[in-house]
């Protein structure tokens, strides 16, 4: 008979799965906001060099 109740490794496993998916779903947009912030600074250079 499969349990229905899960038990509480597995509920521990589940929470560890779900801790790692949102870490590095984190980690990549962090990634992302950097190489964004990045280019919104070369874009700023270019605009303050153009102004001059």
């Amino acid at each position: 008979m499969p349990q229905m109740a899960p038990t509480w490794w597995t509920m521990l496993f589940m929470v560890f799965n779900a801790t790692l998916i949102v870490l590095s779903i984190i980690l990549y947009f962090q990634k992302k906001m950097i190489l964004l912030k990045k280019e919104d600074l070369k874009k700023e250079d270019l605009k303050t060099n153009w102004k001059w």
